[in-house]
């Protein structure tokens, strides 16, 4: 089921529709708001880049909040704060020249960024924004007339508010400070507790435009959906590479980066297939350490800092077996 109040939105999802034979697919042009009207209720809800347009997003995540079922889960993107300053800086110039949502309003946006300094404050976000080379795209982030964005500390309370239990981030990397053989300040940010870490990253790593996270119901247990380092329950986790990652000798790449990994890492990562758990890929890696000679075995900690490491650079996702 999907739903839009944009019925050039909707018209175009008629033909994809149409285009794929997805015969189960059903379109309503309907608000948020008014989601219950469809009388059903939902395992997954995706709502990307809506809520921040809302009068009241918290009215909106109520709504997706009341058709969840027991345990579902939510997909949020929100716009992120720090990642947008230089968007909101132009938003505030074309509101003050008066522009509409019109074709020469588009050229005058247009027009603006073109003559930026290359050190201007949105030059950051032009370089994550592909849709902004179509003028759909340029009406949305600079003529929209109504929108706004989050912190971290504001997209959990956003969730909690409206009655749901904050989850994880799709993205993991622009949250944690990454402090393998630090010393200093990011070791200092690791020591802090999780969310606090959160916050503090994301205006380390400004450049993060939007935030996109997953919410269920607190009645849910946390531990069918809580990734938790800190004991050894997540020896029992199952490792898999995601999308478009890749291992080439002991380069680690997906598609916007990668690392050299170093023995540990590398030994952990060629026994990675999806099917294995951390405790399985340990012993594997042990069993074929003992018959190479001297080589110093895998401890519980090395395989718990190497799945962290690779879980929170986002080249792997963890699944809980029931």
């Amino acid at each position: 089921v999907a739903i839009d109040v944009s019925r050039t939105s909707l018209d175009h999802h008629r033909w994809l529709k149409e285009e794929y034979d997805l015969a189960n697919l059903e379109l309503h042009r309907l608000p948020i708001e008014d989601v219950s009207t469809l009388g059903g209720d939902f395992d997954l809800i995706v709502s990307s880049g809506v809520l921040h347009h809302l009068a009241d997003p918290l009215v909106g995540m109520s709504a997706l909040a009341e058709v969840l079922r027991p345990n579902g889960v939510i997909g949020i993107m929100l716009y992120a704060k720090y990642g947008r300053l230089g968007v909101e800086m132009l938003q505030g110039v074309f509101r003050e020249m008066d522009l509409k949502q019109d074709q020469e309003s588009v050229d005058r946006v247009r027009e603006a960024l073109a003559v930026l300094s290359m050190d201007h404050p949105v030059r950051s976000y032009l370089e994550i924004a592909p849709d902004l080379q179509f003028d759909a795209g340029l009406v949305d982030t600079f003529l929209h007339g109504r929108d706004r964005s989050y912190t971290v500390d504001e997209c959990i309370a956003l969730t909690e508010e409206a009655g749901l239990a904050f989850q994880d981030w799709l993205l993991k990397s622009p949250y944690y400070p990454h402090a393998t053989g630090d010393t200093g300040f990011l070791a200092g940010v690791t020591a802090l507790p999780e969310r606090q870490q959160w916050s503090i990253m994301e205006r380390i790593n400004f450049r993060n435009g939007c935030h996109f996270f997953t919410a269920c119901h607190p009645q849910r247990p946390k531990d069918t959906y809580v990734i938790d380092f800190s004991g050894d329950s997540f020896t029992r986790y199952v490792p898999e590479f995601r999308h478009e990652c890749s291992l080439e000798g002991a380069r680690l790449s997906r598609y916007d980066w990668s690392v050299d990994l170093n023995v540990d890492l590398l030994a952990c990562a060629q026994q990675i297939d999806g099917e294995r758990p951390v405790a399985e890929i340990v012993d594997m890696v042990n069993r074929r350490r003992k018959g190479a000679g001297p080589v110093a075995l895998l401890s519980l900690d090395g395989a718990r800092q190497a799945f962290r490491f690779l879980w929170e650079l986002d080249f792997i996702a963890m699944g809980i077996r029931a």
